[in-house]
């Protein structure tokens, strides 16, 4: 008597999702769309609380971060800066103060001749550990946008687009 279901009639999410992250680890030749779109299916059993489930989760948490973090810098190797983007900015819907996931957007974006989408990522993600954190970003993460901002003739760029304008007198 079989009480699991055999492979071929039932497919697991997590374990499809596990495989998928897995062979982004190891260097596997992977549709990349396709893998991103794996990895951005949720979190482990939603709604649950038991310790073995809060555990799992967090476990499997790491994985899809570690593998859409690779999986960006992979695309970004090979030019393809819309799917390296797409995979950081899935890292960034599951951890949203996490750094390295947003300096791969902010490279996707460079890369891509969109300086103005990064300095948005830069500024949203500066604002958001200012509020919660009461920090800045690391001066690697100020680094990456620092020598690609106009020198001339813009002589100053605000990056700190949270500080409270001041109206001018009359």
């Amino acid at each position: 008597m079989r009480l699991w279901p055999s492979p071929p009639d039932v497919q697991i999410d997590v374990a499809d999702m596990m495989r998928c992250a897995v062979g982004i680890e190891e260097r596997e030749s992977v549709n990349a769309h396709r893998s991103v779109a794996r990895l951005s299916r949720g979190e482990l059993l939603p709604g649950w609380y038991e310790d073995w489930v809060l555990f799992e989760r967090e476990r499997l948490q790491q994985l899809r971060l570690a593998a859409l973090e690779s999986l960006a810098g992979a695309e970004i190797d090979h030019g393809n800066h819309a799917v390296a983007l797409a995979a950081a900015l899935e890292a960034i819907a599951i951890e949203p103060l996490r750094e390295s996931a947003h300096a791969m957007a902010i490279r996707a974006h460079l890369l891509a001749g969109n300086r103005s989408a990064a300095l948005r990522e830069y500024q949203s993600y500066r604002r958001r550990l200012r509020q919660l954190l009461a920090i800045d970003p690391s001066q690697e993460m100020n680094d990456l946008l620092v020598p690609r901002l106009p020198r001339q003739p813009t002589p100053h760029i605000d990056l700190d687009s949270t500080a409270p304008r001041r109206a001018r007198p009359r």
